[in-house]
């Protein structure tokens, strides 16, 4: 799916300066590497390649995860080492649409698509509301001790579903969850359907009950309750 979304790249290239030249797009630390890649795409578009290859050290890998390493990394119509351009360039714009809906990348102004930690109080003002806000929360505990428990909890969690998976493994492939290897040294979760649980009679009892009770009226007539 990759290599065909890199087809698609003279779509995008008469807006990569555009992009690049924003001044709306800002960037936490984990959105940092993704921003300043955009920012290199303009010089890639004007870029002979036929001439000037793209090569591995010109580009940034921690950028290209594992379903994109084919497109980028082994088209066959490319010289032996060289990158693929046009998938790298699709491959940073994935990057930041993600980073933009965790909000790694943010854009100003913006709503939808701003920095969310612009709305948190800091300084006096947070001072001031700090008790009130951390005991509403329960958070009495310093911020190291109640991070600790959650990594204790999450450490827990992946403890026990190891430990079920190994149990399911047992049952070789009759097994409702197994984990199954797939091309390229990824492996995925594989979970039967669950069949569907029978609805008690008290159930259908209670929902003829309920509907019997609900007034009958027209929706003209539920504006006048709303």
């Amino acid at each position: 799916m990759r290599v065909v979304l890199a087809e698609r790249y003279r779509t995008v290239r008469p807006f990569l300066g555009l992009l690049a030249e924003s001044v709306s797009l800002s960037a936490a630390s984990g959105g940092a590497a993704v921003l300043a890649a955009v920012k290199t795409l303009p010089e890639l578009a004007a870029r002979k390649m036929k001439l000037k290859p793209l090569r591995p050290a010109e580009i940034d890998a921690r950028l290209v995860p594992a379903m994109w390493h084919r497109a980028v990394h082994t088209n066959p119509d490319l010289q032996a080492g060289a990158v693929d351009r046009d998938a790298y360039v699709l491959c940073v714009l994935e990057q930041l649409l993600k980073a933009l809906r965790v909000r790694e990348v943010f854009a100003t102004p913006s709503h939808r698509w701003g920095d969310p930690r612009a709305q948190l109080l800091a300084g006096p003002g947070w001072a001031a509301m700090r008790p009130e806000i951390l005991d509403g929360l329960g958070l009495t505990a310093p911020a190291q001790v109640h991070l600790r428990g959650l990594v204790g909890r999450l450490d827990a969690a992946w403890a026990q579903m190891t430990d079920r998976l190994a149990g399911a493994a047992r049952f070789g492939d009759s097994a409702s969850v197994r984990v199954v290897p797939e091309a390229g040294g990824r492996t995925r979760l594989s979970v039967e359907r669950l069949d569907a649980l029978e609805i008690p009679e008290s159930l259908v009892e209670l929902r003829d009950l309920t509907a019997a009770m609900l007034p009958r009226v027209d929706l003209p007539e539920l504006a006048g309750y709303s």
